[in-house]
């Protein structure tokens, strides 16, 4: 079976070597039509005309999530005809085939060998602070077929250069393209019919323990402290915290996390909104992320992307030394370079709701200090600079 399997791989190896590329640009993601390739492909569409219209834009999606697609895609850009196709299907291949360049978050037929002639940029899907790629303890070669990537910092070029197998060389710094959004004033909670007034509007987007979709894995504790302890034993109390400071609490769970699964109450003032609801409503979770005054998180790289926003974030977790054992960091020791409170425990945390404004304060400098370090740019450009990058500026 792995014989006949290695020999398919190389079958189609040769056909992508020896079929002539066309003006294709394949654009693909996980989840479908989200992050940063959905940012870049947004900004071509709205701002580079002159790739829009050399080019033949494809989105490839998983099986049976085309017309969702569509539509997502319909709303967001006010454009009507947009290409989408499943990906392993037979018009996948053969857009795969014959494209000049594929934007991915998530590699694309990693075991397949790219041609000479086709340009495959991983975009990723955020700057890693936990171990990816080739460095992941039981990788077994398994890593990103890109030819390039991109990285936000200096810092990220070796980082990223040897999760992948790459040389720095080919590591350009650009930014992320969702990061963009995060420095617009639009309020995207009213499409998320959030129309009251908070004083505060905190999100909180811890990554998985246990996922039970793409790589399954279980990193850290499982019975870690988290939201899921906060809504099923402290709910009551926490929720009157909550409402005595006006806070609205807005819950994201990550998209390959088990809790996904899970229901839990909620009100107007905890909010947990999943994928599902984003998409319903045509938001991106940046753009949810852009309208919110305060994050938490936990390991996640979504706290190197809110850096820029230059507001205040918070680390809840207690599983630091357990994931460091059973994932890793690419930063030691991590919580240096995590600035932000460190909230282990129900009481710490709503010693923190209590008094945000002054414990945030003391962070200031410290976020300063490491979003320069790993964020070359602070600014809605990202996109720009990776399209002048490949395409050239003629549209600017």
């Amino acid at each position: 079976m792995k014989d006949i399997k290695n020999i398919i791989v190389c079958f189609l190896s040769l056909i992508n070597a020896i079929v002539s590329k066309k003006n294709i640009i394949i654009f693909n993601s996980f989840p479908d039509v989200s992050d940063n390739s959905l940012a870049l492909y947004e900004y071509i569409v709205k701002s580079r005309k002159d790739i829009f219209k050399k080019y033949k834009l494809v989105w490839t999606v998983s099986k049976g999530n085309i017309k969702k697609c569509q539509k997502i895609l319909r709303k967001r850009t006010k454009i009507d005809e947009h290409i989408v196709v499943e990906k392993k299907s037979i018009m996948g291949f053969i857009y795969f085939f014959v494209a000049k360049y594929i934007f991915s978050t998530h590699g694309y037929f990693s075991m397949i060998e790219t041609s000479k002639k086709q340009l495959h940029i991983g975009l990723w899907h955020g700057m890693p602070f936990k171990v990816i790629g080739a460095d992941l303890k039981h990788a077994n070669g398994k890593i990103d077929n890109a030819d390039l990537t991109i990285a936000s910092s200096k810092l990220f070029k070796p980082i990223m250069s040897h999760a992948f197998g790459i040389k720095q060389s080919q590591t350009v710094i650009t930014g992320l393209p969702r990061n963009d959004v995060l420095l617009q004033n639009n309020n995207f909670l009213k499409k998320l019919d959030i129309n009251e007034k908070y004083k505060k509007i905190i999100v909180w987007l811890p990554t998985y323990r246990q996922s039970v979709v793409g790589d399954i894995r279980l990193d850290g504790n499982l019975n870690s402290f988290g939201f899921s302890e906060i809504l099923k034993n402290h709910y009551d109390k926490f929720l009157g915290i909550l409402k005595k400071n006006n806070y609205l609490l807005i819950i994201k769970p990550h998209p390959m996390d088990m809790l996904c699964n899970e229901e839990f109450k909620q009100n107007n003032n905890i909010r947990i909104i999943k994928n599902s609801d984003l998409d319903k409503k045509c938001v991106t979770l940046y753009e949810l992320l852009a309208s919110c005054d305060c994050l938490w998180t936990d390991y996640s790289s979504v706290f190197i992307d809110f850096l820029i926003t230059k507001k205040p974030i918070a680390f809840v977790c207690d599983d630091l030394e357990e994931y460091q054992k059973t994932r890793g960091f690419f930063f030691n020791p991590p919580r240096d370079y995590m600035p932000g409170e460190l909230i282990e425990n129900y009481n710490e945390l709503i010693n923190y709701l209590n008094n945000m404004d002054a414990i945030n304060a003391k962070w200031v400098t410290k976020r300063q200090e490491i979003c320069k370090l790993m964020n070359k740019y602070c600014d809605n450009k990202s996109c720009e600079r990776i399209c002048n990058h490949f395409f050239g500026n003629e549209g600017n």
